[in-house]
């Protein structure tokens, strides 16, 4: 290798933002119904995730499917309506 690849490269500088131009950008953000939209979105999504055990706590694998399979073997014809 030569040494000219092993020099050190000097970071390149990015400017700072100042918090009023943080400030502005959310403002400008927030007025937008579309990003409200979304966030309010995601938050939603996110807090139906972290609240799946308490919004489902039953075991989704261990239902009674015989309830289920009872209902479709009754035949729902006109004679089984008669009096």
């Amino acid at each position: 290798m030569t040494t000219q690849a092993l020099e050190v490269v000097a970071p390149i500088r990015v400017p700072a933002r100042s918090s009023r131009q943080r400030h502005r950008r959310l403002r400008v953000l927030a007025r937008n119904p579309l990003v409200v939209l979304g966030l309010a979105l995601v938050v939603f999504f996110v807090a139906v995730a972290a609240l799946a055990g308490v919004l489902a706590p039953a075991d989704p694998i261990a239902m009674k499917t015989s309830v289920c399979s009872r209902r479709r073997r009754s035949p729902h014809t006109i004679s089984s309506f008669e009096h």
